[in-house]
Order: structure tokens, then sequence, then C-alpha cells
């Protein structure tokens, strides 16, 4: 699908990338739109509603929202869908958390305003919500504002095409092997200093430490007394979670995902990174097996690990790799 940027209003492409990078769950489109505006939001794979609302002088006028989930969609347009616009406390609440913003943000705006909240006038022009004086996911969450809205800015301009990006170096990866592309880029991942650095987590009955339980392995077709059962040079546990993140993100026409998320976010424990606080419900249709992997696990396995940490309690765990095989494999009678 061919878009022109050029065409698209820069605060579009900037909400964008945000929702489509998951920052914000749901986000609303007020201006002008037309054909080009959902196909350029089609082309990020996002899903677009228009819905109809009331100002207070009785005019009828179009929202645009959009998301990669059509849960909160629909859960959007039946709340507001042929309603008036009011500023009500319940309203900006709701509608807060819908767009992700931070629970105490959207607290402190509606019972104090816009407070002075010791941000730079930079960063706090990133943001589509007010950051209350004490927040302590705002500044995490700024990065990452920070980072898309360069990415809009080069979108806007054209020369995005110019930066390498993450996936093309995924691509290379795939293409020469992890090893091979490690050893060019003088990197040792897998040296112990550098694994505190990463994210990859040990595990308990490893006998090999290679990333899997000892109970894992056999199931898996892999020996527990070698870390490399194939001699690739890259630990059993490490390409099995890289391959089955590969899976998810590429899934074979048998396998249907359902994405969940909620309000709220999780912490990544090692680089800070915060995510949605849903995941993916992966769907066998040929055995109708599940397996529930949420948006900070798959973080993880992107890394390398079935481990995952959040600086959250609640957000750590472990992935089970045989039940996600039997769900993400061939049904053979």
């Amino acid at each position: 699908m061919s878009v022109k940027f050029n065409d698209i209003d820069f605060e579009l492409i900037y909400l964008g990338l945000l929702t489509k990078e998951s920052v914000k769950p749901l986000s609303r489109w007020e201006k002008d739109f037309g054909l080009s505006e959902i196909k350029f939001l089609k082309s990020f794979g996002l899903r677009s509603m228009a819905i109809e609302r009331y100002l207070t002088t009785g005019r009828i006028i179009e929202e645009l929202i959009f998301s990669k989930s059509k849960e909160l969609l629909n859960e959007y347009a039946n709340l507001f869908k042929k309603t008036p616009i009011r500023y009500t406390p319940a309203t900006i609440e709701l509608e807060g958390r819908f767009f992700g913003y931070p629970d105490c943000c959207i607290r402190s705006y509606i019972n104090y305003g816009e407070l002075n909240n010791g941000f730079a006038k930079d960063e706090q022009a990133l943001l589509f919500h007010w950051a209350c004086p004490d927040c302590r996911i705002t500044p995490k969450l700024i990065p990452r504002y920070r980072a898309i809205y360069e990415d809009a800015k080069r979108l806007k301009l054209g020369s995005l095409s110019n930066r390498v990006k993450v996936n093309q170096i995924k691509r290379m990866i795939s293409a020469i092997g992890l090893a091979t592309f490690m050893f060019f880029a003088n990197c040792e991942i897998f040296s112990s200093e550098n694994e505190t650095k990463s994210h990859l987590i040990r595990l308990e009955n490893d006998s090999d430490k290679d990333y899997l339980k000892d109970e894992w392995e056999m199931p898996l077709r892999l020996d527990p007394n070698r870390i490399d059962t194939d001699a690739n040079g890259i630990p059993d546990g490490i390409q099995l979670a890289q391959k089955m993140w590969n899976k998810i993100h590429n899934p074979p026409d048998y396998i249907k995902i359902e994405e969940n998320y909620f309000w709220g976010t999780y912490t990544c424990a090692k680089c800070g990174e915060l995510f949605n606080m849903g995941g993916l419900v992966l769907i066998n249709e040929k055995t109708n097996d599940s397996a529930y992997v949420s948006f900070l696990a798959l973080h993880y396995m992107e890394q390398g690990s079935f481990a995952y940490e959040g600086e959250e309690t609640e957000a750590s765990g472990i992935i089970n790799p045989v039940h996600l095989d039997s769900v993400l494999s061939v049904f053979q009678p």
C-alpha cells in the first residue's frame, strides 16, 4: 500500500506511530480526515473507526479512532458513539485510560488541572496528557515518545529509509545466523558480564546452562546435557525463544492471534521500557489448543529468554516452551 506521508498531518503520523508501537492502546483524531488518513493508518497495521459525536451546539462531528485492538475500538464506540462531547471528571478518566495515560496523571488533572510538574517544555510538548508532579511513569515514557517523535519527523521528511531499522538487522541476522552476525559485530553476547546487561535470565534445574529447564529439553527434542544441541554457536534456549518469537510475529495460517490490551503498563526490569499490561492469545485452530503470552514476555523472548522480569512483582514469570511449542506446531495425528 503506497502512502504519501507529505499529504498526512504530522500530528497524525506521530499519533499513528505511538499507537503502532503500543505506547498508546487507542488514539483519537479530531481534525478533518478522509480515505488518505484511513489508508495511512492501515499501512501501520492499525484498525480505525469513524464515530459520530455531538457538540454542545447540537452540530454533529466525526471522530476517527484507531488502535491495534478491534475490541478496544468497539468498547470506545459503544460508550461514546452519538453522545455529546462533555469534559466531566468521569469522561476525562475514562478517555484517559483508553488513551493509555498514567492513572496518577489522570487523577491529578481532574482534581487540580495543569500543575507545575517540573518537566521541560519540550518534554511536556511531546505528551498528549498533562504529567502530574510526582509521576513515576512519565519520565520512563518520555524517551519512547521522543524517539517516536523523531521517527515521525523522518517519515514526514521522507528520510526514514536512511535510518538502519531494527527489523533490517533482524532480517540480516535471519539470513546469516545470529552467531555469525555477533562475530562480525565483535560482540560476546553470551559472556557472564553481558548476560547481566542483557535480558537473559538463568533458570533453576538447567544443568547445561542453555536457558532451558532440564525437564523441557527432551519433549523439545533437545539434549539436556549440551548447551548447544545443533552446534551452531547459539545456546538452545536463546535460539528456541527467538524462533518462537518469530513464529508468533509471522504466524502460519492455522494460528489465530487475539490481542488483549488492558489499562496500565508494566516496566521491563532490565531496560526500563514500558509495555501494556495485556498480551496475545495464540489459538491453534487445528487442535483448539491455546496459549497466552504477555507483551512483556514477548519482549524477553525476542531477546532470547523464556523468563521475564518486570519492576512490578506480578509482571514477572516464565513461559513454558513445551506448551507453547504444542500450540505453535502443526497437529500430527
